[in-house]
């Protein structure tokens, strides 16, 4: 590890401004890394994603690739680079704090990344936000100071001069890039190859880890399928635009979906009454969608109350924008947003999650963004399926999982009960349908 999160977005906001280099030592491998994978997959993380190169080479393969940078213009610059791809995203965020979701990923690629972080931590994290089956990918650089490393040294600095000039004509990168990779590099530390490899034995058994010629290593390691375990088959939240659009093409039959996955009658009258609101208070639900709640929230609230609605898909808050105009209910603000970038401009007195709460990638830090929106004394309403206990729940998700995963996404081991438990200690719980759905509520302490 080197350098406090904020040099490192200083370090990388500025070499992510530099003109693009056509030779790039990290590029040297990545076709190797590639080549290690299966021909498709469903969802890759790229971590570090930089200029989000290597996530352009995994959306060739994978169905989804979400990539994560730290550095706001290395986003900025990835986003460009990858207009016309649909099937990637971009995400400015802290890898050491982000919320790796378990068993949602069948490749993740770190990329000249694992030096910046704790590397047993990391790799840790990374091992149980991987499926069953699916690959780890690092390419990283290691200490190759000492007298034992000239001979490699002096045969990388060839290598690296030779396919420099041929690929740019000179020998060395231009110096406004020289001058921005050594002030970052004044405070990375790397590890030594065997410090690698004793890692790799204690969290990833079984590692491939490859030494390679320009002061890089390698690691490839497949997640064993036999370490499967219940948690492991479920239909794990995806990546915002997936879910924006899987829910547009459902927006026209979503009320259907009631029926289909055992929507107990009243439940969602049940759950608003929770919220305990009165007239004229402010209430905003997350993933509002078609406004299947909204009957019940204009019912508690009145005219002079205020309604705020945040959800993915255009095609859900299209049917919303009807049934309100419809109803004439002029007191209802819809936003079209990833409720992680929401934020509602006047303190709220509750806020509702109605089965969104499990579709969503990174639930945990969206239920904190709207607890933090929640005045003193506010309320805080999660209604969501969940599997029963014992053997009934054990048969069910055989049925309930691969349905969800064809249609609406839902993950029914979401914690959204324990995940409200560890903001408040005023959590009080319901179940309906003989533990299929869950209602949890929280209450905001007044000081």
């Amino acid at each position: 590890m080197g350098g406090t999160a904020s040099q490192l977005q200083r370090d990388f906001d500025r070499i992510a401004l530099l003109p693009e280099d056509p030779w790039d030592h990290n590029a040297r491998y990545h076709g190797f890394l590639v080549r290690t994978l299966p021909p498709r997959l469903e969802t890759a993380l790229d971590l570090g994603c930089g200029t989000g190169e290597f996530s352009r080479l995994l959306a060739r393969r994978a169905a989804h690739v979400l990539g994560v940078d730290l550095s706001p213009n290395m986003v900025r610059v990835a986003r460009e680079r990858s207009v016309g791809l649909l099937n990637v995203e971009f995400h400015v965020a802290d890898v050491a704090d982000w919320a790796f979701p378990p068993d949602s990923f069948d490749c993740i690629a770190a990329i000249a990344t694992l030096h910046h972080l704790p590397m047993e931590a990391m790799l840790t994290r990374m091992r149980s936000a991987l499926r069953p089956g699916g690959t780890l990918l690092i390419l990283d650089l290691f200490d190759s100071s000492g007298v034992v490393q000239v001979l490699p040294n002096a045969l990388a600095l060839a290598v690296d001069r030779l396919i420099r000039l041929l690929r740019t004509g000179r020998l060395r990168p231009p110096s406004e890039a020289l001058q921005a990779w050594a002030e970052h590099g004044r405070r990375d530390k790397y590890p030594r190859l065997a410090q690698v490899r004793a890692a790799c034995r204690e969290h990833l058994p079984g590692a491939r880890v490859r030494r390679h010629v320009l002061w890089r290593y390698s690691v490839v390691w497949r997640k064993s399928v036999t370490s499967r375990d219940p948690r492991s088959v479920q239909p794990l939240p995806r990546p915002p635009e997936f879910l924006r659009r899987r829910y547009n093409s459902l927006a026209r039959w979503y009320v259907l979906f009631e029926w289909i996955l055992w929507l107990p009658w009243g439940i969602r009258e049940r759950t608003v009454r929770l919220l305990e609101l009165r007239r004229g208070q402010r209430v905003l639900e997350v993933g509002c969608g078609t406004g299947r709640n909204l009957r019940y929230l204009q019912a508690a609230l009145g005219p002079e109350g205020h309604i705020y609605g945040v959800d993915l898909s255009e095609g859900m808050l299209d049917r919303c924008r009807a049934l309100c105009d419809r109803n004439g209910w002029t007191n209802v603000t819809l936003a079209r947003a990833d409720a992680l970038d929401y934020t509602v401009p006047v303190p709220l007195d509750a806020a509702l999650f109605s089965l969104s709460y499990g579709t969503m990638l990174h639930r945990v830090r969206i239920l904190h963004r709207a607890w933090s929106q929640l005045r003193p004394g506010g309320r805080l309403v999660i209604l969501e399926g969940k599997l029963p206990p014992g053997f009934r729940g054990r048969l069910l998700r055989a049925l309930v999982v691969p349905l969800m995963k064809a249609t609406v996404l839902g993950d029914p081991d979401h914690g959204a009960c324990e995940d409200l438990a560890a903001l408040t200690k005023e959590v009080r719980v319901e179940e309906s349908f003989f533990g299929g759905y869950v209602i949890c509520r929280g209450t905001k302490p007044l000081a």
